[in-house]
C-alpha cells in the first residue's frame, strides 16, 4: 500500500480527531493516474471503545490527575506480561516534547494505553504523519487528540521569528502571528479557570490547550 494509500485508509473511517484538523493539498503538472479505492479500515480489537468513549475516558483521567487523584492504572505484572504478545492502545497522542506536559500523567493511563507521538510545537512531518497512520491502519485506534499546552516555547519562538520575518511562509499557509499569540494563553470564552463550558476539553491543570472545541 502506497503512502498516500495508507494515509487516506488510516484518516477515514470511524476515526475521530480532536483538538486540530490537518489538510494536505498536492499539486501536479499533468494528469494523474486514477487512484484505487482506500482500502477499508480494520475492524476495531475485540473489547476497543469507539471514538466518544474513548474521549470520554482521557476526560476522565484528566479530571482524576487535575484534582490529585490519580490512579495509575495498568502497571502491575499481570498488564506487563499480557502486553508483550502485543498492543490495543484506545487513543492517539499527538503532544509536544515539554517535559510539564506528559499525556501519560495529564491523561492517568498506564502501559499500552495509548500511542504517543511527540515533536516540539506538535508540528507535522512525514515521520509524524507515518506514526498516526500506523496507529489507525495497523492498531484500529478511533481516536487522536492534538495535545497543546501554554507556554509552549516552540510555539513562542516561532511567532517571535516570524514577527521579526526571520521565518519564511510556505505557499498557502496564512499568517501564524495573530492566531498563534492568541493560543498562548486562550481558553473558551464565558467561562474562567476553573471550569470547561459544553464541549471544550481542558486537558492539563491550570492550563487550557490550544481552544479547539472538542467534537459533540
Amino acid at each position: 500500500m502506497g503512502r498516500r494509500q495508507m494515509l487516506r485508509s488510516a484518516m477515514g473511517g470511524g476515526l475521530a480527531l480532536v483538538g486540530a484538523g490537518v489538510a494536505g493539498t498536492a499539486c501536479s503538472t499533468g494528469a494523474a493516474p486514477a487512484a484505487p479505492p482506500p482500502a477499508a479500515p480494520p475492524p476495531p480489537p475485540e473489547g476497543m471503545p469507539d471514538a466518544a468513549e474513548a474521549l470520554r475516558r482521557l476526560e476522565d483521567g484528566n479530571r482524576r490527575w487535575r484534582e490529585l487523584h490519580p490512579e495509575h492504572p495498568h502497571e502491575g505484572d499481570e498488564v506487563r506480561a499480557r502486553l508483550v504478545s502485543g498492543q490495543h492502545p484506545f487513543a492517539t497522542v499527538l503532544c509536544c516534547v515539554d517535559s510539564r506536559v506528559p499525556p501519560e500523567l495529564v491523561y492517568d493511563q498506564g502501559l499500552g494505553d495509548l500511542l504517543i507521538v511527540r515533536t516540539a510545537g506538535q508540528v507535522l512531518d512525514d515521520a509524524v504523519y507515518g506514526s498516526l497512520q500506523f496507529g489507525r491502519a495497523e492498531l484500529g485506534i478511533p481516536l487522536i487528540v492534538v495535545l497543546g499546552h501554554t507556554s509552549c516555547g516552540a510555539v513562542a519562538a516561532a511567532v517571535d521569528a516570524t514577527a521579526a520575518g526571520e521565518a519564511s511562509r510556505p505557499e498557502g499557509h496564512t499568517s501564524a502571528t495573530s492566531s498563534t499569540r492568541s493560543h498562548r494563553r486562550c481558553r473558551p470564552p464565558g467561562r474562567g479557570r476553573s471550569g470547561s463550558p459544553p464541549g471544550w476539553t481542558r486537558t492539563s491543570g491550570g492550563s487550557w490547550p490550544t481552544c479547539a472545541p472538542s467534537p459533540t
